[in-house]
């Protein structure tokens, strides 16, 4: 999971992909008492070690005051020499609002989200203050080490990773029942494949006469695609230097998209419907499959939906493969107060409290360890045809988990990449379309060098 404004297939000059992550409650979650003293030594090297007294510290977030409102508010009823307060801003915005801000040094904030595909532009940039002394011994197994990864940069520390994600494939058990399809499995040894999941839903469809087989909740963003591309064989489209090479227009993202496209052409998948409506399609019994993530789960059993969960498919022959990564927090390199800010960080990242507190509203799975497996616990005890979730989701951040490239032109690959992917969904041709798009990189990446 996304979080853009409603995107349609049909005006995609003004798209920007985006991430899995939407709202989830965890119940009966007790909270203890919370002390800023888990401290962050108050290193030379971040500002505010000498503030005296009180101090309000402001949070540049994202999407949904929920995201992070629980923690905040947590926080700040125990801390009230350290007040939080959050400003949350429209995903698709983001990344221009924080590119203007720290490009002219604003210090009226000190605590900022962050895309973790974006990690390496911003420290590029010098737009987040490197966290290695400060947390590197703080963070050792206590943070799934996947999600650290994510915002590492040659070999420098730069955010605290709060949520992780993993893609499932959730199907409707009473369609499969009645079409006479066996569920797919939720044992990642077992995980169907992508042929077989369109079979079955080509059979769904003209058994039962519903309009669609499958539908994708982010089927317009390299997030989601990513995995199948490389399942097809292929890379993660940068590579060389600083990933600076682009290469995606080679045989496998060419298969790889061509059946994608395929899918829509078909009408397998829905052409025409917005991607933030596929969840919808699903939902209302107009389709069997939803490739998605497990943010997913909880929205869904908050409907008394029935339904079923399935490891996320390979291409026969090919490698599994789940997207990873979701928001971290970092610091404001400009802020006078990231002594008191990096406290926050720690409470939030590293401790059992702060873990609960951030995924009170949150579905997406904990980058905390501590929390991550009773997290995922209570999802899978409170819906059917779940068994064996908690570990599903355990193996995907272990062992199948893929990064979205690490590069400071990440931003230009994504927004191309979402353009062109498009094309294919409304019909052009994938093999012409990507050749375009590698020609595109290579000029932008040009300026770059």
């Amino acid at each position: 999971m996304k979080h853009s404004p409603t995107i349609t297939q049909t005006s995609r000059s003004k798209m920007q992909a985006t991430l899995a992550v939407a709202r989830l409650t965890v119940a009966a979650l007790a909270f203890t008492a919370i002390s800023a003293s888990v401290g962050i030594a108050q290193d030379a090297a971040l500002t505010g070690a000498d503030v005296k007294g009180p101090v309000t510290l402001r949070m540049v977030s994202c999407c949904k005051p929920t995201y992070f409102g629980p923690a905040v508010d947590e926080w700040n009823k125990a801390n009230p020499d350290i007040k939080i307060e959050q400003e949350v801003i429209p995903f698709a915005q983001l990344n221009d609002i924080l590119e203007s801000r720290l490009r002219s040094q604003d210090s009226t904030f000190d605590i900022l989200i962050v895309d973790p595909p974006r990690t390496a532009a911003f420290a590029a940039k010098r737009y987040l203050k490197d966290l290695t002394a400060a947390f590197t011994d703080k963070v050792k197994d206590k943070i799934n080490p996947e999600s650290l990864n994510a915002v590492t940069f040659q070999n420098k520390l730069y955010a605290i990773p709060v949520f992780n994600s993993t893609q499932i494939l959730i199907y409707n058990s009473d369609m499969l029942e009645k079409a006479g399809i066996k569920p797919p499995s939720i044992k990642p040894e077992e995980r169907t494949t992508w042929e077989q999941v369109v079979a079955d839903a080509k059979t769904v469809k003209e058994k039962l006469k519903v309009e669609y087989g499958i539908g994708f909740s982010q089927g317009q963003s390299y997030y989601q695609l990513q995995p199948i591309i490389m399942s097809a064989g292929g890379e993660t489209g940068l590579s060389g230097p600083n990933n600076l090479t682009p290469n995606v227009n080679n045989d496998a993202w060419k298969k790889a998209m061509s059946w994608y496209g395929g899918l829509f052409a078909t009408g397998i998948a829905p052409r025409g419907v917005p991607f933030t409506q596929m969840d919808a399609i699903f939902t209302s019994g107009k389709a069997p499959f939803l490739a998605t993530s497990t943010d997913r789960v909880r929205e869904f059993q908050k409907q008394n939906l029935k339904f079923g969960v399935a490891a996320f498919p390979k291409f026969a022959g090919g490698k599994a493969y789940t997207p990873c990564d979701s928001f971290a927090l970092g610091l404001n390199p400009y802020s006078k107060h990231q002594v008191q800010a990096a406290k926050f960080l720690e409470w939030i990242g590293t401790t059992k409290e702060g873990g609960f507190a951030s995924a009170a509203e949150s579905p997406n799975v904990p980058a905390n360890l501590l929390i991550r497996d009773e997290v995922s616990m209570q999802m899978e005890k409170a819906g059917t045809n779940l068994t064996g979730l908690t570990d599903l989701i355990k193996f995907e951040t272990s062992n199948t988990c893929v990064h979205r490239p690490a590069s400071v032109a990440y931003i230009q690959f994504e927004t191309a990449f979402t353009q062109k992917n498009m094309d294919i969904v409304n019909g052009a041709d994938a093999a012409t379309s990507l050749d375009a798009m590698q020609n595109q990189l290579k000029t932008d990446f040009s300026r770059i060098r």
